[in-house]
Parts: C-alpha cells; sequence; structure tokens
C-alpha cells in the first residue's frame, strides 16, 4: 500500500465547495479544512520506521498537508466568476500565500536535490530526517499559523454569505476583510519571528487594496469593491430617489453631503488614526459635490470655471 494514508472520513461535497445549491456553493467557496486536522500520516504497514523516525516524518507530512490546503484555498481566486467575484482583499491574501508556498516549494527542492546528490555520492551519513526538518523548521511555524489565518477568514466569509440581508446584529459582525487587517497588523506588531515577518507580508498586500479604495474615494468620490470604512447611508438612494425632480442639483447634492454617506468607526483599520479617517471621508464628500456641480455647469453650457460653484475649491 501507500507509505502515506489519509486517516480521515471523506469529506462532504458541500463542505470542499463541490455540491449543494447555488447558494449552498457561493456561501461556502471559501472553505477549507480545520488547521487542526492534518489527515496524512505514515502509514502503519511500514515497519521499517522507528518511533521517534515516524514521528519525524509526520511532522514533515503535516506541512504537506498544510500546503495543499492553502494552495487550495488560493486557487480560489482562479475560480472567481461573475455570478461569485472574489473581493480584492481575498485575491491580496491569495497573493500572499501563494509568494511563501512558492518559497515552500523551492526550499523542499533544495532539500530533495541535497538528499539525491548525497545518496549518489554513498554519503549516507548527511541524509536524515532530522537534517530536513532543521531546514525546514520555519515552516512548522509559519504554515499553520497561515492555515489558522484562511481558516478564520472562511469561516468569517462563509458566516456573512449566510446572514447575508439580516438585520439582526449586523453592524456587529465586522466584514472579514476588516477582521482580517486587524489581525494582520497586531501580528506584524506582536507576534514571534518567523510568523512576525510573513504578518508584515500579508498586511503588504492587503495595505495596497487599502490604499487604492483611499485614492478613489479622495482623488474621484468613488467607492471600488471591498469593505471600506467609509459607505453608503443606509436609505441614502432612497432618500434622493423621494427628492422632488424640480428641486434641482444643488438640493440633492446638499442631501448627498449630509446623509449620502457614512463613517463607519469600526471599519477603520488600526494604523488610520480617527481624525485621519474624518478627512478622507471629507474630502472624498467634497468631491463628490463638486464634480456634481461641474457636471450641471456643463450642462448648462457655462464655462467651467465661471461663476459661483466653478469647481475651483
Amino acid at each position: 500500500g501507500d507509505a502515506f494514508v489519509s486517516t480521515a472520513d471523506d469529506t462532504s461535497a458541500v463542505v470542499r465547495g463541490k455540491g449543494g445549491s447555488n447558494s449552498e456553493k457561493k456561501a461556502l467557496a471559501m472553505s477549507i479544512a480545520s488547521p487542526y486536522m492534518s489527515s496524512f500520516a505514515l502509514s502503519n504497514d511500514v515497519h521499517l520506521a522507528s518511533m521517534p523516525e515516524r514521528q519525524q516524518m509526520n511532522t514533515l507530512v503535516k506541512l504537506g498537508f498544510h500546503f495543499a490546503e492553502l494552495s487550495s484555498f488560493a486557487e480560489t481566486c482562479d475560480a472567481a466568476t461573475n455570478d461569485a467575484p472574489v473581493d480584492p482583499y481575498v485575491r491580496a491574501l491569495c497573493a500572499g500565500i501563494e509568494e511563501v508556498l512558492q518559497e515552500y516549494t523551492d526550499d523542499v527542492l533544495d532539500v530533495e536535490a541535497d538528499f539525491a546528490d548525497n545518496i549518489v555520492a554513498h554519503d549516507a551519513s548527511s541524509v536524515s530526517l532530522a537534517g530536513a526538518q532543521a531546514r525546514l523548521a520555519r515552516y512548522g511555524t509559519v504554515l499553520p499559523a497561515l492555515h489558522r489565518l484562511a481558516a478564520r477568514y472562511a469561516d468569517a466569509t462563509t458566516t456573512a454569505a449566510q446572514h447575508a440581508g439580516d438585520d439582526d446584529d449586523e453592524d456587529e459582525r465586522l466584514p472579514a476583510a476588516s477582521q482580517l487587517l486587524m489581525e494582520l497588523h497586531e501580528a506584524s506588531c506582536t507576534a514571534a519571528p518567523p510568523w512576525k515577518d510573513v504578518a508584515s507580508r500579508l498586511l503588504w498586500h492587503l495595505t495596497q487594496v487599502f490604499l487604492r479604495q483611499t485614492y478613489a474615494w479622495v482623488a474621484h468620490g468613488e467607492l471600488l469593491g471591498g469593505a471600506f470604512f467609509v459607505a453608503p447611508s443606509d436609505g441614502s438612494a432612497k432618500s434622493l430617489e423621494l427628492l422632488d425632480a424640480s428641486a434641482g442639483a444643488s438640493a440633492r447634492a446638499t442631501a448627498e453631503w449630509h446623509s449620502g454617506f457614512d463613517l463607519k468607526a469600526s471599519l477603520v483599520p488600526p494604523f488610520v488614526s480617527t481624525r485621519a479617517a474624518s478627512a478622507v471621508s471629507f474630502a472624498g464628500r467634497a468631491i463628490r459635490v463638486l464634480r456634481h456641480q461641474q457636471r450641471v455647469n456643463v450642462a448648462q453650457g457655462r464655462r467651467v470655471g465661471d461663476g459661483d460653484g466653478d469647481g475651483d475649491g
């Protein structure tokens, strides 16, 4: 039989995102096996390994388990469709995960190459499980921590999808991306290496998404996809629709300025001060008002830059 066997029961199709209704597939698209349930181990049919060697092999096999699950998680981005688009934050997370997995793959190949060279050279003393375990030791910390992070993100995403549209306690549930930003920021400051270094790299990837969102809002008054601390106010679109058509552009712009958008303090990343968040919110709303007035001026045949409300700020 095989040297390494699975010790777990077959995972159901729905849990792995391969069956069930369309809504179940969409809600469970981020499914990932528990990082605490490594399902592979050295087969009991292999009698040549001593107990210490068996333990060392099983330790190395666990790295393969984490690698396989994280690889599957990262492939989520490639499986994006119009019906189930991938959040920009999960794309950034997957990009960071793929970087770490590529480094792990390179290190494993180096270990394999050294083993092969030593065997060819008949230098058996240089071939040891302990040596391989030592060279891959950092991944014994990094891969499980990364797996736990991905599992928590998947759980939060699944919970949000299953409760989409629920009004009960909606404000108490932070978007998964916001939780992820906060957790990675904390790990990048307080975690022990090597996880601290990896968390900092992942945070860099996610921060790029946040900076693009901030730029789009401050420079253009536009909200990109993904969780952001500026969001349309509840019922703001309906309120604007109720305005009488004769109210004029100024009235609509004023209504949007005062009640069109909210600053959600719970979504402000820990590396952004409350004062800075307020300034970002103000700038985006101001840009929207000025651009709206500019469009009105053009529609009225007035040269932009003349008269009141010319958009010069």
